[in-house]
């Protein structure tokens, strides 16, 4: 199984055996082993990798048990079997790898490489009922790329993607670790920012913008396209819903385009 004749790994003691395990499974095998000599396990067994005589790696399903003491119980003979479920592991990796891009998508925008509305109605309630239990802020912006159906009839819908993507680029400038974006739909994206009270969200809301106003965008023709960005803000109140504060927060964006764009406005505030 692992390529040795016999007499290559001779004398075969319990360190001749550790040095063909794999460093990081060590640990793990070495519990299983410490705990059935313990007295508190029937017999050892556990999944490593042990190394190829060519040099890779082969998993393995060890199994064994203590099979003679001496009279003061001291171990003095472990016997038990190996198993090659390296095909067995591989389907299992794979099967997990499958698993987790698929997760990824259903989760993920494609163009933008933000969350998608579907994992944002998942998402934000949790948020909300986390803010209602522990009594935390949470602050929610609604962004909506100004001045887009421009874009896209001059640029056409590549111009546009390339301007997107360079927003999505820019809100995740602007992101803490706790902090969640998506992209809601078309051009408009929305921002949950969990422990944010109103001025710090406007803050956040303001560097974005920023950054944004400041972006060049390379057009498939060779020409720049600057494109600036309206958001709106709502601090979650009680009684609050999914619903509730992301119309709070869109009727504010809705009053920063009604203004001149390019700007922040928190809602149920005048600024």
């Amino acid at each position: 199984m692992l390529g040795y004749e016999a007499e290559l790994l001779q004398p075969l003691t319990p360190e001749r055996w550790q040095a063909l395990v794999h460093t990081d499974d060590w640990p793990r095998v070495n519990a299983a082993v410490a705990d059935h000599l313990a007295g508190h396990s029937s017999h050892i067994e556990c999944e490593l990798r042990m190394r190829h005589r060519h040099g890779n790696w082969v998993w393995v399903l060890c199994r064994g048990q203590v099979m003679r003491q001496d009279s003061d119980g001291k171990p003095l003979l472990i016997a038990g079997i190996h198993l090659d479920i390296t095909a067995r592991k591989q389907v299992e990796l794979a099967l997990r790898d499958s698993e987790e891009r698929y997760r990824s998508l259903s989760e993920t925008d494609s163009l933008t490489g933000l969350y998608n509305s579907r994992h944002l109605h998942e998402q934000l309630p949790a948020e909300i009922e986390r803010t209602r239990r522990y009594l935390h802020p949470l602050s929610l912006l609604v962004l909506d790329c100004d001045n887009f159906k421009a874009v896209n009839d001059k640029h056409g819908h590549l111009g546009g993607d390339r301007v997107l993507q360079n927003l999505a680029l820019s809100i995740r400038q602007c992101l803490r670790r706790s902090d969640f974006a998506f992209r809601y739909g078309g051009e408009e994206f929305v921002v949950a920012l969990p422990e944010t009270e109103g001025l710090a969200a406007m803050a956040i809301a303001e560097r974005l913008r920023s950054l944004f106003a400041a972006v060049k965008t390379p057009a498939p023709s060779g020409e720049t396209i600057h494109c600036t960005v309206s958001i709106g803000i709502s601090v979650c109140h009680p009684g609050d819903d999914e619903t509730s504060l992301i119309r709070r927060a869109d009727e504010a964006c809705y009053r920063a385009k009604q203004a001149g764009k390019n700007r922040v406005i928190l809602a149920d505030s005048a600024r």
